[in-house]
């Protein structure tokens, strides 16, 4: 078996698509970059889940077996905008503190193929760890429906949306056959050792 039947195929990149991608072989995952009116946009994207879409409490009589197979990825995007530190934070002879670092929204996001849903929305500071034990605000479900609107838009002006992330559907898939044989070769490799 040659390693390019079909497993190196790549998907061609629209030419509208505004990320960059990250591809590292042997992670589950790709990082897509870009900046976007002084923010800095980063996706990280897992690989696809996989389901019929089948709901077992709902039987509607007809024995067809073969449901349709959707696949949804997971999505954390951060949106990062740099402090800017205002006169108060000025020090002596110093133009400004510098351990100001990135202030950042992170979106727990799961792409379907006609829409992006926001699971949650977590506020991070710089001068906060992520270890420390910090309110993170109330559950994304909780928020008021045109808060939550307002934020779907928002993501979507900065290209998270759902043409955006189709294509995506498709290469993670082929990501995951890829993953799969490298894995397969080491697996290979230890048992001819």
């Amino acid at each position: 078996m040659q390693e390019t039947d079909g497993h190196d195929r790549v998907e061609q990149i629209p030419s509208d698509f505004p990320f960059e991608i990250v591809d590292k072989p042997g992670l589950q995952t790709l990082t897509l970059k870009r900046k976007y009116q002084g923010e800095e946009i980063e996706v990280e994207v897992h690989m696809p889940d996989i389901f019929t879409g089948e709901n077992n409490d709902h039987h509607d009589g007809n024995d067809n077996s073969e449901k349709p197979r959707l696949s949804i990825l997971p999505l954390v995007v951060s949106v990062s905008k740099q402090l800017k530190p205002s006169r108060k934070y000025r020090l002596g002879f110093y133009p400004c503190r510098l351990e100001f670092g990135d202030r950042r929204l992170e979106f727990s996001c799961i792409s379907y193929p006609d829409e992006i849903e926001i699971d949650s929305l977590v506020f991070k500071l710089p001068e906060i760890s992520d270890d420390e034990n910090t309110y993170e605000g109330p559950s994304f479900v909780d928020l008021d429906k045109y808060l939550q609107k307002a934020f779907k838009r928002y993501l979507r002006i900065r290209g998270i949306k759902p043409s955006t992330f189709n294509f995506l559907h498709k290469y993670m898939i082929n990501k995951h056959s890829k993953e799969d044989l490298i894995w397969m070769k080491k697996l290979k490799k230890f048992f001819e050792a």
